[in-house]
Parts: C-alpha cells; structure tokens; sequence
C-alpha cells in the first residue's frame, strides 16, 4: 500500500507489542487461537478510539438436518468436551459485554455451497476441536464423519 510499508511482527497476538494503537484489529479464522483469559482486554489496549475489532470466519454446518445430526452425534460421542466448543468460544453477547469494545455487531452474509464430502472433511481437519487431537484419534473421527456422509454435501455458514 503506498506511503503505508508493512511492518513484519513474528509474534503471537498475546506477546505482541505495539508502541501506538490501531484502527483496525482483524483476525480471519484465528480467533479462536487467541487466549481467551487475556484476548478482550489485549485488543482493547490495541484498538484506538472509536477503532474496530473485525473477526472473520467461515465455519459451515451442512444443511440436511439428518447428516447435520449424524455427525453433531459423532463429535459429541468422540470429541471430547472442551475440543468441541474450541472453534467457537465466544459469542456476540460475550464481546457486549467487554469494557471498550462498543457496537457489537454479527454479519452473516448468507450461502450456501455444495461440497464432495472429502472437502467438508479436508475442512473439518484445519479446526481446532480436530486439530488439538492425537493423530491417531483425529484420523478415526475424520473417517467416521467421511463414512457418515454421502459423496456430495451442502452447507451453510454456522451463525455464533
């Protein structure tokens, strides 16, 4: 971006330094990685007045309630509790409440997409509740959701 050079951190959010604030903090499809004892009250201290917190993300649910279920099913058999609410620890109401956020605001922007059941479950295996189990066990929920579905399905994004 002309007259704005980037300025490289190799940091994690909760170590990063910053010697000014920021209009605009974003996390895409990272959040959920953030530690939440200490994620709002980080990115408040980095927001500068009147800034924005943007986070971004695009979790699906499949459509068909029956599949929906099935495999709601099998990560409530197989997932253990707290891998199960990794991917989504927050809420809108949650973030209303945080001294020095204001605004609060959720945009859906409505889809639907039909993917081969190999994708959904490529995407599965880039989430948190999958990714923070052993291999072994990972690669058995995963072929238990892949058994579970039909070659092809549709999915919606997922409203926190």
């Amino acid at each position: 971006m002309q007259g704005l050079p980037p300025e490289p951190v190799v940091a994690t959010f909760e170590r990063f330094r910053a010697k000014r604030r920021f209009d605009l903090v974003y996390a895409a499809a990272a959040w959920h990685w953030t530690d939440p004892t200490t994620r709002w009250s980080k990115v408040v201290e980095l927001l500068a007045p009147g800034g924005v917190l943007a986070l971004f993300g695009r979790p699906a649910e499949l459509k068909d309630p029956a599949l929906f279920a099935a495999v709601d099913d099998m990560e409530r058999r197989l997932l253990p509790e707290e891998n199960r609410t990794a991917g989504y620890p927050w809420s809108t109401d949650d973030m209303a409440c945080v001294d020095g956020l204001t605004d609060v605001a959720e945009q859906v922007l409505p889809s639907v997409e039909t993917t081969t059941a190999a994708e959904f479950v490529g995407r599965l295996a880039t989430v948190s509740a999958y990714l923070t189990l052993e291999p072994e066990h990972r690669a058995k929920v995963l072929r238990r959701v892949r058994a579970a579905l039909p070659d092809q399905a549709t999915s919606t994004p997922r409203c926190s």
